[in-house]
């Protein structure tokens, strides 16, 4: 029997960008079992990315349906039909949250949620601390399963709600090894020197200043920085502070793919100075094209990088790196690096994670109750009986049909 699966909170399903979208890209061509897909659009994204000829198609042992939602009551729209069509919600984010109590009152359906960073509020970004949210906490506690890729919000999830998150690692497959042309050198100079690189994320701002004094002060290494300077005033600041450096390269923010690729990989080093997994993208990728990394220490980073990467607190700890760099030490770390991306970031290790978590849900369809999983304690919410279901079903369907 096929398996139906409603991915609720994409915006395109595209492996040009990255999050959840890339997921659901690597789940629909990936997955072994027999699924049906439903995939939610909103009206103008599916008008402008969704041809004809892909509002359903086969993709192996898979089928997938595209939906357009309308202009209105999205959301409303995508939970009623997926209530209807689906048997697991996967759902992006606690955005939704107040669906949940309503999918379990009115069903056996299994939510299975997917949490990043952007989902929860930080009280600070160095301590990993987070604020209270009551749609966070309905998300949390009327899902059946969670899923994040960070260890600080499986910790946080744990000690505040006394909940069992999964820990599933986002893959980096998308990125590849570019060799430098003569064009490429043509229109991007730096590209003759051994320089580091690294990503300038909003609102780090005291730790890339860190990175960007560690260059100014160290005049024959060369650093190249990527980041959307003219965003806010900090950026623009410190553009203008920092851009005169001859070795310190300021490029605003690149799109384009093989452009991004061909910088990072004809680089020697990665800094990153982020301290939070929401912006740990651009490392997993440089270490996926054979870079060895120095990152800022915190939890996230360490996780990610087993421990095994070079660390810094200060301005100090980056001076200290950039003078004991050696061809034999970056070779070492950039072969660690590697390992750990082939063991915990390719998603042919990841893919069979989500089978299991899907398939144990499918298990539990036959259950009368719909205990919530991640629960240390198990709570039945609502005890949902078939001849229960009827007259409220029967309710939603007549106004699904007045809308479609």
């Amino acid at each position: 029997m096929m398996k139906k699966i409603a991915i609720i909170g994409i915006a395109d399903v595209n492996a040009s960008v990255f999050g959840f979208n890339v997921l659901c890209d690597e789940l629909i061509k990936n997955m072994t079992c027999n699924f049906v897909f439903y995939l939610y659009h909103s009206f103008d994204v599916f008008n402008k990315n969704i041809p004809d000829g892909k509002r359903y198609f086969s993709a192996g042992n898979k089928t997938v349906t595209n939906i357009k939602l309308p202009k209105t009551g999205k959301l409303i729209f995508a939970f009623i039909h997926a209530l209807f069509n689906a048997d697991v919600l996967f759902v992006n984010g606690t955005r939704a949250a107040l669906f949940f109590p309503i999918i379990r009152f009115l069903s056996r359906k299994k939510i299975v949620l997917y949490v990043s960073h952007s989902d929860v509020n930080y009280r600070s970004r160095t301590n990993n601390m987070f604020n209270f949210s009551l749609n966070e906490k309905i998300a949390f506690f009327y899902c059946h399963s969670i899923i994040t890729n960070a260890d600080s919000i499986k910790e946080y999830i744990a000690a505040k709600y006394n909940l069992n998150a999964e820990i599933i690692d986002q893959g980096v497959n998308h990125v590849e090894r570019i060799e430098s042309t003569f064009s490429d050198h043509k229109k991007f100079p730096f590209l003759k020197y051994m320089y580091a690189f690294s990503y300038f994320e909003s609102g780090n701002h005291k730790q890339v200043e860190v990175v960007l004094n560690a260059f100014k002060q160290t005049k024959h290494k060369y650093l190249v920085i990527i980041g959307d300077w003219s965003s806010t005033d900090y950026g623009i600041s410190i553009k203008n502070k920092y851009a005169g450096y001859a070795n310190i390269f300021m490029l605003h923010t690149i799109h384009d793919q093989r452009q991004l690729d061909l910088i990072r990989s004809n680089a020697i080093l990665y800094i990153h100075s982020s301290v939070s997994a929401e912006n740990s993208m651009s490392m997993l990728e440089s270490m996926r094209l054979g870079l060895p990394v120095l990152a800022i220490e915190s939890v996230d980073n360490k996780y990610l990088t087993e421990g095994q990467a070079s660390y810094f607190k200060n301005l100090r700890d980056v001076n200290y790196n950039l003078s004991h760099m050696n061809i034999e030490r970056l070779r070492k770390n950039a072969g660690v690096m590697g390992d750990i991306i082939l063991k915990r970031f390719d998603w042919s290790n990841l893919i069979p994670k989500y089978e299991k978590v899907f398939n144990r849900l499918f298990l539990m369809e036959n259950n009368k109750s719909t205990p919530c999983p991640t629960r240390s304690s198990q709570i039945t919410f609502f005890s949902v009986k078939d001849n229960d279901l009827k007259p409220r079903l029967s309710f939603l369907k007549t106004i699904l049909n007045f809308f479609i």
